[in-house]
């Protein structure tokens, strides 16, 4: 391009070529405005990289336990930078609605047990409702465990406390129930994930708190010995 042309084109601020300012105003655009097929994109290619582990390794082995975190780290961090949900800790007012989400209640949505009975998010609605993302290979998971089997004992009447297993094949879920000792509250099968992406989890280890109104209140990780009081608060 002659000189005189590539001076036209240039901007008096910043001295870079307009067509070059707007391209970078593109990828920006892209990178702040992910839309949903994205977010779905990337974790199917997670639980697709996760059935091959599992036909090259067997689940349960070093190997495939190692390969496995290394494709669901990397998968939340990509799902963490296109901004496909929040897995920080928000209360009431920022976290009202999951993201994603249609309007309607959080709750309006089906899904099948670990065991392979059906669900429906709508038998929640009523009453508070606590939502435990986990996925069988997470050792935090395993930890926070005990305060989801404590706050089930001393709540599990007047809350409802449903686990939500995704990030790996139904078939490494039964397994992870038997570890933890969570056997007595409910644990769905989400391995295509479809309730993860109406939550806006990216991330294992999460908990979203949703009132008897029907509106989340919290979403993010809580330590096992936050679980209970955290719980306790839905009753007020």
């Amino acid at each position: 391009m002659p000189l005189g042309e590539e001076r036209r084109r240039s901007s008096a601020a910043d001295g870079r070529p307009l067509a070059s300012r707007s391209s970078t105003s593109a990828v920006l655009s892209r990178r702040t405005s992910p839309g949903r097929s994205d977010c779905d994109r990337v974790y199917r290619t997670t639980v697709r990289n996760q059935r091959m582990v599992a036909r090259i390794a067997p689940a349960g082995t070093e190997h495939s336990m190692v390969a496995r975190r290394l494709i669901c780290l990397l998968a939340v961090a990509v799902l963490a930078v296109a901004g496909c949900g929040d897995n920080g800790g928000t209360s009431a007012g920022s976290a009202d609605r999951p993201s994603g989400t249609a309007t309607g209640s959080p709750l309006e949505f089906t899904a099948t047990t670990v065991d392979g009975a059906p669900f429906d998010g709508r038998s929640l609605v009523g009453k508070p409702a606590v939502l435990w993302f986990w996925a069988p290979w997470c050792p935090v998971c395993l930890q926070q465990a005990p305060g989801v089997r404590e706050a089930a004992e001393q709540h599990g009447d007047q809350v409802a406390i449903v686990g939500i297993a995704g990030l790996d094949e139904a078939a490494a879920m039964p397994e992870f129930i038997r570890l933890a000792k969570v056997g007595s509250i409910t644990n769905l099968s989400d391995e295509s994930g479809e309730v993860w992406k109406r939550f806006g989890i990216t991330s294992q280890s999460t908990f979203v708190l949703i009132d008897a109104a029907g509106t989340v209140t919290f979403r993010g990780r809580l330590d096992a010995d936050e679980v209970p009081d955290r719980v306790a608060e839905l009753l007020g």
